[in-house]
């Protein structure tokens, strides 16, 4: 007797595609994706043809950061715990001093750092100079207006808040008395 030959059957492949979609649509809800983290800095517009700036060796203070983590303010030894301060002091000269800023307007602070700089010790730089401007706001806001800076700038930034544009108004006048001038430099190699 002659065997018969069965014919393969069909796999109704239909429904795979639904399945496909549904597993696709599960790994994209469950997976989550991490954000990188890092300095939140608010960048100068661009400008086609930067107007280059004099700026007196006075009206800037430089920082330097070798590979080892040791900072040279001004050209003297400095420890990060007293950059603040030092900071303040050169904020606040208004041309009292010939070898400070002529004025806090006028004021940069440099900072430059070695490429073997460990980025812990950039981060406490970066913290110790701008808690330095937020002082001398605070202390310059105290002194106008009867309230703290932090104060001010709540309520100019509060979409909600009656008194609105007055307030932006005292932190703009606070901003220019002490803007926030930093200058990164590109790190350097060298010896030290």
């Amino acid at each position: 007797m002659a065997r018969k030959k069965r014919e393969a059957g069909e796999i109704n492949a239909g429904s795979m595609a639904d399945i496909a979609f549904l597993l696709l649509i599960f790994f994209l809800v469950t997976t989550t994706m991490s954000k990188d983290k890092g300095i939140p800095m608010l960048l100068p517009p661009h400008v086609d043809e930067p107007e280059s700036a004099e700026i007196h060796d006075r009206n800037t203070l430089n920082i330097l950061v070798n590979r080892d983590d040791l900072l040279l303010v001004e050209g003297d030894m400095l420890d990060v715990s007293l950059l603040k301060e030092q900071t303040v002091r050169f904020l606040k000269n208004d041309g009292k001093l010939d070898d400070l800023p002529e004025s806090s307007e006028k004021a940069v602070v440099s900072i430059e750092t070695h490429r073997g700089t460990s980025y812990d010790i950039y981060i406490q730089i970066l913290n110790e100079v701008k808690a330095a401007y937020r002082e001398c706001r605070d202390e310059y806001a105290e002194g106008l207006y009867n309230k703290s800076y932090a104060e001010i700038r709540n309520i100019a930034t509060d979409p909600l808040h009656d008194e609105r544009k007055k307030y932006k108004r005292m932190d703009k006048t606070i901003r220019k008395k002490f803007p926030m001038k930093i200058s990164e430099a590109d790190p350097f190699e060298g010896a030290q």
